[in-house]
């Protein structure tokens, strides 16, 4: 008997295009990253970008913890904040 290992896309039928969503948590995770990289560069204490943006210091550190994903007004508080831009590329 042949020791395959598990697929979860195959055992729930998904298609190549719809494997790409899955893909999702890992660019919100690398974003997050260089977000957190970005306040350390800047000597920036959690306090500091919360009082900057107005978010609550507890869903910057929620954001940072990766226990919630910023909607994407709150994300571009942060990113202006940081002195940072958005730039979508093909």
């Amino acid at each position: 008997m042949e020791n395959k290992e598990f697929d979860i896309f195959e055992s729930i039928n998904l298609t190549e295009e719809n494997k790409k969503y899955f893909d999702e948590p890992k660019e919100v995770s690398r974003c997050i990253v260089k977000l957190i990289k970005r306040r350390i560069e800047l000597k920036m204490s959690q306090r500091d970008l919360a009082e900057k943006t107005g978010i609550k210091q507890p869903m910057i550190a929620r954001i940072e913890s990766f226990d919630s994903i910023p909607r994407f007004d709150t994300l571009l508080k942060i990113v202006k904040a940081l002195g940072l831009k958005i730039d979508f590329v093909k």
